[in-house]
C-alpha cells in the first residue's frame, strides 16, 4: 500500500503555489501531495481554456492521467482547488470546451 502524504498548510510544488483552500479540499477528498505534484509536472490528459470565475479571477483546469483535476490561476501560478474526477466529468468538460470554441452544438 502506498503512503499518502496529505498536507496541512499551503506550500510550493513544481513552480506552483498550492493555496490554503486547495489544501483543505485535498484533505477532504483524500488527494495526496504526490498525486497533485504528478498532475502539475506531467502533460495533462485534457486542459480547459482560461475563463473568469465568479470573483473575476482567471483560471483553467488540468485533467491528469492519475484522475486528479486541478484548477489553476495561470497568472499567479496558484492551484485554486483539487478533486478526483471520473470519466463523466471529463466528457462533460470536453463537450463544454467544444461548444465554447464553436465546434459543437
Amino acid at each position: 500500500m502506498k503512503r499518502k502524504i496529505i498536507p496541512k498548510k499551503a506550500y510550493n510544488t513544481s513552480g506552483y503555489y498550492v493555496t490554503n483552500h486547495a489544501v483543505k479540499r485535498m484533505n477532504e477528498r483524500q488527494v495526496s501531495k504526490g498525486e497533485l505534484g504528478y498532475n502539475l509536472r506531467n502533460k495533462p490528459r485534457f486542459k480547459t481554456s482560461v475563463t473568469n470565475d465568479y470573483g473575476n479571477e482567471p483560471s483553467y483546469g488540468r485533467f491528469c492521467w492519475n484522475r486528479i483535476f486541478a484548477a489553476i490561476n495561470p497568472f499567479r501560478k496558484r492551484v485554486i482547488t483539487v478533486y478526483p474526477y471520473g470519466e463523466k466529468t471529463l466528457k462533460k468538460a470536453q463537450r463544454k470546451e467544444k461548444r465554447r470554441n464553436g465546434k459543437g452544438k
